[in-house]
């Protein structure tokens, strides 16, 4: 797979990540559904499926979108290199929505945390979508347009990683 090429091999995070979890990392960024990614490591899609259901409980993550989020915001696919794409102008609503699904919020959560419909939010998705260019003429599912659409806000400042934290001193 290419974005394995593209990582360092030091970046496991004892208790967290395993070492084939950022390949997987990656392949959910660049919005490949899990049976494309079993099939770019060569292993079978029920092991690549399971490894990502216990990698997003280990990380704490409520769907695949928000373990790219999470791996974006603490660091682990820094290394991976920014899809060259053209500026996307989005509107404030859809700069909320799209931190709201980087949050793990599926559309009706979002309809309620912004006071809108669900039909609402699942246009300002589709929108999104449309605007990164993610979906595949309908064969990508949302669930991976979705992946893909949020490792792009952050690869092009959308979204912003969190800030590290300062280094602890200790006190001799």
């Amino acid at each position: 797979m290419a974005a394995a090429a593209a990582v360092s091999g030091a970046w496991a995070v004892p208790g967290v990540l395993r070492p084939y979890d950022l390949v997987t990392l990656a392949g959910l960024a660049r919005g490949r559904r899990v049976d494309e990614i079993a099939a770019a490591v060569g292993s079978p899609y029920e092991t690549v499926r399971n490894r990502v259901l216990r990698m997003r409980q280990r990380m704490g993550a409520v769907s695949c979108a928000h373990a790219v989020a999470i791996a974006y915001r603490r660091g682990w696919l820094s290394g991976l290199a920014a899809e060259p794409r053209p500026y996307v102008w989005l509107s404030g609503r859809q700069r909320q929505v799209l931190a709201l699904m980087a949050d793990g919020l599926t559309n009706s959560a979002i309809a309620v945390a912004l006071g809108i419909s669900e039909d609402t939010a699942s246009t300002y998705a589709r929108r999104i979508y449309t605007a990164f260019n993610v979906s595949r003429g309908g064969i990508t599912p949302a669930l991976a347009a979705r992946c893909h659409a949020i490792a792009l806000a952050y690869q092009h400042g959308y979204l912003e990683p969190a800030p590290a934290a300062p280094a602890r001193r200790t006190v001799a």
